[in-house]
């Protein structure tokens, strides 16, 4: 994602919370978006690589946590211990009937694991707060 991207996709964010997901294919994108965020921004990034060699420091706003989730230590196939996480955290922040925090989830996947991690993001929000970057 370019920077000019990245600047359009901060524009159009709204929601008072963040969830970023990405698996090995989508890291840079999600790395290009959270060191575009304003410093205010709060949420989570999930990041799953295969090896603990691909986990590095990213630039974030200080209220958005970023979480590496690393394959080789869990035994997991590609995109499992991702949308693990992403519904835990959504299990925590979005309960029926609440006011909670407006959630925005934005997703970097690629093929089959991009469209199970929407239908799963998509179970607890909105359509129109679940995106895919590209």
């Amino acid at each position: 994602m370019s920077r000019s991207e990245a600047a359009a996709v901060r524009r159009r964010l709204s929601a008072s919370r963040l969830l970023l997901a990405a698996d090995e294919t989508g890291v840079e994108r999600v790395a290009t978006l959270l060191g575009a965020l304003p410093a205010g921004t709060k949420g989570r990034a999930f990041l799953e690589v295969p090896a603990a060699a691909d986990v590095r420091e990213l630039p974030a706003p200080g209220g958005v946590t970023v979480s590496w989730l690393v394959r080789e230590h869990s035994g997991s196939a590609p995109g499992e211990a991702l949308g693990r996480a992403v519904r835990a955290w959504l299990s925590e922040m979005v309960v029926d009937g609440s006011d909670g925090p407006e959630i925005t989830a934005w997703l970097a996947c690629l093929g089959d694991r991009a469209i199970q991690l929407r239908d799963g993001c998509s179970s607890a929000l909105p359509p129109s707060r679940v995106a895919l970057l590209g």
